[in-house]
């Protein structure tokens, strides 16, 4: 008679972890270097685009919910996740891997 032994190996399940994607002001700052010397009064700054050939400011940018929207081309999303993403064509996955914004449980 032969046995059948079944190994389960436990299973890691990921959600997306939000808390862990960087501050938008860092994360920009980082992105757009002329923002490294600019005071900032307000949440949002122009800054040029990125997604097209830019000669004056137009890409809006949050730097408190890093929304982001570009009254030329018309990229826009809510996040920087939603930026990196489609700044480096990024898929979910592949860009919350490099920020290692998962929670494993």
């Amino acid at each position: 008679m032969v046995r059948h032994i079944s190994y389960s190996l436990p299973l890691t399940r990921r959600q997306f972890d939000r808390s862990k994607l960087p501050k938008p002001e860092n994360y920009y700052a980082q992105q757009f270097p002329e923002l490294k010397n600019k005071s900032v009064k307000s949440a949002w700054v122009n800054v040029h685009c990125c997604f097209h050939d830019d000669s004056q400011p137009s890409l809006g940018i949050n730097l408190i919910s890093g929304g982001f929207h570009c009254f030329a081309c018309g990229a826009k999303g809510g996040d920087v996740l939603a930026f990196q993403r489609m700044r480096y064509r990024l898929s979910f996955v592949r860009a919350v891997d490099l920020w290692e914004a998962w929670y494993d449980y």
